[in-house]
C-alpha cells in the first residue's frame, strides 16, 4: 500500500469545506473608511502572523503531494528509485509499476484483487524479500485485510537489518497507520515516533515519511483533544515543508481557544515553542477566534472572549518576551483591550515598526493627531515593514494617506495611494481633489507607463484618467498625449468632426452630417475618451456597476477624516455636467440636437438622427429624450419614422 500523507486537518476531520460565490472583486479602500479606516488593524496571513513563532529546526524534509494523483506519482518514483538500487531489470519494473498503478487507481473503490495471496507462486518472487512482503501488506491494507496486512509488514521489520534498507521506514509507518485506524493510540504513537528513528538510524526515506508521521503523530494527539502536543509536532511537520500542517495548525489553535479548560491556554502560554501559534491564531483573523462579528475594535468585539482568556494566560504566566511583545499588544488592540496593548508596547523595543504603528494607532484614538502623523510618517519614509505582512505595510500607507488628505496636502496622499496600490482612493483625489494643472504638474513628474516599474499599471490608468479629465474640458491637444493610441485615433477623428461641424464657411447640411458624425463618436466611445474613473461613469469597473460618489461616502464616514471645506470645494468644482450616470450620452446628445438643427425636414438623415440619438437616452431617461420623439414626429411627420412614432407615441419599435 502506498502510504498516503494526510491531507488538511479539515479534510480528515470530514468537515465540510466552504464553496466561495461568484461575483465580481471590489478592491479595498481607505480614505472613505472614516475612522474605521484609521484605527482598525488589517488581518494578518496565518504564514507572516507564524513567522515570529518559535519553529523548530526542521529534522526531516517533507515530499509533499499536491493531490493524489501526483502523490501516487511521486510515491511510485521513490519506490523505483528505491527498486533501481537493488538491481531489479527494466522488465521487473515496467511489471511493478502496472501493478502499482493499478492499486492506485482502486484504492478509493471496491477492490478487485490483483492476484491471491493464495496462489502458489507469488507474481513477484523475484523482487527482493523486503518489497514482496511489502506489497503482500499494501495488497492486504487495500482489501480492508487490517490483520494480514499488519503481519505482512511486521514480517518487513523482521527481517535482518541488511535485507531491509528500503522498506523499512515505510513499514514502520503504515503499522502506524492501522493502529491510528483501530484505535490503538499507545501502538499508533510508537509506530510513528519508530518511523522517524529508523531514519536517523539511516534507513532510506525517499518519499518524506519521517516528516509525513510528524502529522499522522500529530493528528492522533488532536483526535484525543491533546492540542499542546499536537501542536508542537504540526508545527515541527510544517518546519518539514509540507503544506497540509499549515491548515493543521489553524484547527489545532482554534480549537486550543475554544477549549474552556483554563489550563489549555495556560499551557500554551507557559510554551514558548507553542505560544506564537495562539497569538498567530488571533491575528490571523484580524478579531478573536475568526469572529465574525462586524463591530471590531472601534466598539469592541463582542466575540472577542478567547483574545481576553489568552491575554490573561500571558498575563499569569508571567510572560515578559520583548519579541512578541508588539503581537500581544495587537492581539489586545484588535480586541479593545487597549490598557493591556499599552503595557504590552512598553515591554516591544521603542524602534520596532509594529510597536510605533500602535502607538500612532493609540495616539489617534486619544485625539493626538499630530503624535499619530509624526510615527506614522516616519515608519512610511522608511518605507517599514510592520508585522512581516505586505498588507500591513500598505495599510500603514494608506493611512498617512488619509491624514495627509486631511492636511489638504494632496499631492503626497496620492504618491501614496498610487505606491500602496489603493487605486479608487487615489482616483478620487486625481480626479476630483487635485485641480487639472496640479494633476498635470503630477502626471508630468512621473515616468512614462513603458518606463515605469512597480506602479505601472497605475501609472497607465493615471494617464488615461489624466487625458479623459483634459478632454471633458476640451483641452484635446493636451489629451492626446496621455490617452492610448487607439484612443487618441478616435479623439483625432472626434476633434476632425467637430471642427468640420462648427466651420460656418460649409453648407449647413454638411456642417449637421459633420457634428452628427462628432456625436456617434463620443457615444461610442464616450467612456474611454471622457467617462470619469468614478462616479458618474465608473470607467474603473468599464460602466458595468453603478456606486456611490466618493465625497458621499467620506462625508457619510465622518470622524477625523472628515473631508476639509477646501477638498468639498475642490470636489464640486471638478464635477461633471450633467452629474448623471454615463453623462457623455448627454453630451453626444447634445452634439446630435444641434447637428438636428442643420438638418432639413423630412430627410432620412435627419429622421434617423432622431431615431437614434433618441434611442441613447430613452431607456435610462425618457424625459431627456422626449425632445428627439418630438421633433421625429413634427419635422419629419411624412418619413415612416415619422409616422410610425405618432402611432406608437413614442419612438419606432426596433
Amino acid at each position: 500500500m502506498f502510504p498516503l500523507v494526510p491531507k488538511t486537518l479539515l479534510l480528515a476531520l470530514g468537515l465540510p469545506v466552504a464553496a466561495l460565490a461568484c461575483g465580481p472583486y471590489f478592491p479595498d479602500t481607505i480614505i472613505n473608511q472614516g475612522d474605521a479606516g484609521l484605527l482598525s488593524t488589517p488581518s494578518l496571513r496565518f504564514e507572516s502572523a507564524l513567522a515570529r513563532a518559535a519553529l523548530p529546526k526542521p529534522e526531516f524534509t517533507a515530499s509533499p503531494p499536491a493531490s493524489d494523483d501526483t502523490s501516487s506519482s511521486d510515491v511510485l518514483t521513490a519506490e523505483l528509485q528505491d527498486l533501481a538500487a537493488t538491481g531489479a531489470s527494466p522488465a521487473v519494473l515496467r511489471r511493478y509499476t502496472a501493478r502499482r498503478m493499478e492499486m492506485f487507481q482502486h484504492r478509493d473503490r471496491a477492490w478487485s484483487p490483483l492476484w491471491s495471496t493464495a496462489d502458489p507462486e507469488h507474481p513477484f518472487a523475484e523482487l527482493p524479500r523486503e518489497f514482496s512482503l511489502y506489497l503482500d501488506g499494501a495488497l492486504a491494507f487495500h482489501e480492508g485485510r487490517a490483520r494480514d496486512a499488519r503481519e505482512a509488514f511486521l514480517a518487513v521489520l523482521a527481517l535482518p537489518v541488511k535485507q531491509r534498507p528500503f522498506k523499512t521506514v515505510w513499514a514502520a509507518f503504515m503499522l502506524g497507520r492501522l493502529a491510528a485506524a483501530a484505535g490503538e493510540r499507545s501502538e499508533a504513537l510508537a509506530r510513528f515516533a519508530q518511523t522517524r528513528e529508523f531514519v536517523r538510524q539511516g534507513f532510506i526515506d525517499r518519499a518524506g515519511l519521517a516528516a509525513a508521521s510528524l502529522g499522522e503523530e500529530a493528528k492522533v494527539h488532536f483526535l484525543a483533544a491533546e492540542w499542546l502536543p499536537a501542536a508542537r509536532l504540526y508545527l515541527a511537520h510544517y518546519a518539514s515543508g509540507h503544506p497540509s500542517a499549515l491548515n493543521s495548525l489553524r484547527f489545532t489553535a482554534a480549537a486550543a481557544l475554544a477549549d474552556r479548560s483554563p489550563a489549555v491556554l495556560a499551557n500554551f502560554a507557559a510554551d514558548p515553542a507553542t505560544r506564537g501559534l495562539i497569538t498567530a491564531s488571533l491575528l490571523e483573523c484580524g478579531r478573536s477566534v475568526c469572529s465574525t462579528s462586524q463591530a471590531g475594535p472601534l466598539n469592541g468585539d463582542p466575540d472577542s472572549d478567547g483574545a481576553h482568556r489568552w491575554l490573561g494566560a500571558l498575563e499569569n504566566a508571567h510572560v515578559a518576551s520583548a519579541t512578541e511583545a508588539s503581537r500581544f499588544a495587537l492581539t489586545a488592540y484588535n480586541a479593545a483591550d487597549y490598557t493591556a496593548c499599552a503595557r504590552w508596547l512598553a515591554l516591544a523595543p521603542a524602534d520596532a515598526p509594529d510597536a510605533r504603528w500602535l502607538r500612532a494607532k493609540l495616539a489617534l484614538r486619544d485625539g493626538r493627531i499630530d503624535q499619530a502623523t509624526a510615527l506614522l510618517a516616519a515608519l512610511v519614509h522608511e518605507d517599514a515593514r510592520v508585522f512581516d505582512d505586505a498588507a500591513g505595510t500598505r495599510t500603514l500607507a494608506g493611512e498617512f494617506a488619509t491624514l495627509c488628505v486631511a492636511r489638504r496636502d494632496y499631492t503626497e496622499a496620492l504618491r501614496l495611494l498610487l505606491h500602496a496600490g489603493y487605486w479608487e482612493d487615489a482616483a478620487y483625489i486625481a480626479e476630483r481633489v487635485l485641480t487639472l494643472d496640479e494633476l498635470v504638474a503630477f502626471v508630468s513628474a512621473l515616468p512614462s507607463p513603458a518606463n515605469s516599474s512597480g506602479d505601472a499599471d497605475f501609472t497607465s490608468s493615471l494617464h488615461s484618467l489624466l487625458g479623459r479629465r483634459l478632454v471633458r474640458v476640451d483641452r484635446f491637444a493636451e489629451a492626446r498625449a496621455y490617452l492610448s493610441p487607439d484612443c487618441a485615433r478616435e479623439l483625432a477623428q472626434f476633434e476632425l468632426a467637430l471642427a468640420a461641424g462648427h466651420d460656418s464657411a460649409r453648407p449647413a447640411t454638411a456642417r449637421g452630417l459633420a457634428l452628427w458624425r462628432a456625436a456617434t463618436i463620443l457615444r461610442t466611445h464616450g467612456l474611454e475618451l471622457r467617462g470619469t474613473e468614478l462616479a458618474p461613469d465608473f470607467a474603473i469597473w468599464d460602466g458595468n456597476f453603478n456606486g456611490e460618489s466618493f465625497l458621499a461616502t467620506r462625508n457619510a464616514a465622518g470622524g477625523a477624516s472628515l473631508p476639509s471645506d477646501d477638498e468639498a470645494a475642490r470636489a464640486l468644482a471638478s464635477d461633471t455636467r450633467p452629474q448623471r450616470r454615463y453623462h457623455y450620452r448627454y453630451r453626444a446628445a447634445d452634439l446630435a440636437w444641434e447637428a438636428a438643427q442643420l438638418l432639413p425636414d423630412n430627410s432620412a438623415e435627419l429622421a434617423a438622427l432622431l431615431e437614434e440619438a433618441g434611442g441613447w437616452l430613452n431607456a435610462r431617461d425618457p424625459l431627456a429624450a422626449d425632445r428627439f420623439y418630438k421633433a421625429l414626429v413634427t419635422r419629419c411627420a411624412d418619413t415612416d419614422a415619422g409616422r410610425e412614432a405618432r402611432r406608437n407615441h413614442w419612438f419606432p419599435r426596433t
